[in-house]
């Protein structure tokens, strides 16, 4: 579009530089509403195209919901949780979040009762940790320790949960933001050395978050 403009724009400068004697005003005016005409049609053709190129996007992206959907459920429909959690690890390793996120997303969607709830949160986070999408990332770890406080991965879960806020933190423009988030860093990483004491990785949690 710029480049129509440009070529438009130098047309009308090359017409109004010739002789005088070449074109009358009304040649002149006629020559540039033309040429508006034209660009107008330009637009309309762009915007046309563009609009075109959005919904097939939409489309492709609608497809592809729908096939990771259907692959989800049948993967649910014949693994067991354990087996489900692995696969969804094996994707996020080879950089698939997207597709581990929708498969542990479904099963807990069928099986929102499951003991294993909890843990798949856990992954359902760190699938979004990976992506750097701390706030989602955060609210699954809370979600993953709600669910099993005393769980497998709830000592990891807070430790993630801190670490989400404190990249969160330095995210915010708002100092009150800044500190408000600074603050439930602090909480949940001391609920996790008092909660968790024999968690593996406290010293490091210590160290981490300057907590003597």
């Amino acid at each position: 579009m710029k480049r129509i403009c440009i070529v438009l724009v130098s047309l009308v400068l090359v017409q109004c530089a010739a002789p005088p004697f070449a074109y009358g005003v009304d040649d002149l005016s006629e020559t540039v509403r033309n040429m508006y005409g034209k660009l107008e049609e330009l637009e309309k053709k762009v915007i046309d195209q563009e609009a075109q190129i959005n919904a097939l996007r939409i489309e492709l992206k609608k497809s592809k919901n729908d096939q990771s959907a259907r692959v989800a459920t049948e993967i649910i429909l014949k693994k067991t949780p354990e087996e489900i959690i692995q696969i969804a690890i094996d994707k996020m390793s080879s950089g698939d979040t997207e597709n581990a996120r929708h498969l542990l997303n479904a099963f807990i969607k069928n099986n929102p009762q499951n003991i294993y709830v909890g843990k798949m949160e856990y992954y359902i986070g760190n699938a979004y940790f990976q992506e750097k999408k701390y706030k989602e990332a955060a609210d699954a770890y809370l979600g993953s320790y709600e669910h099993n406080s005393n769980g497998s991965k709830s000592a990891e879960s807070l430790h993630k949960l801190a670490q989400c806020l404190e990249k969160l933190s330095k995210m915010a423009e708002l100092k009150e933001k800044k500190d408000e988030l600074l603050a439930r860093c602090q909480v949940t990483a001391k609920k996790l050395i008092n909660d968790h004491p024999n968690y593996d990785q406290i010293a490091s949690v210590k160290r981490e978050f300057g907590i003597p």
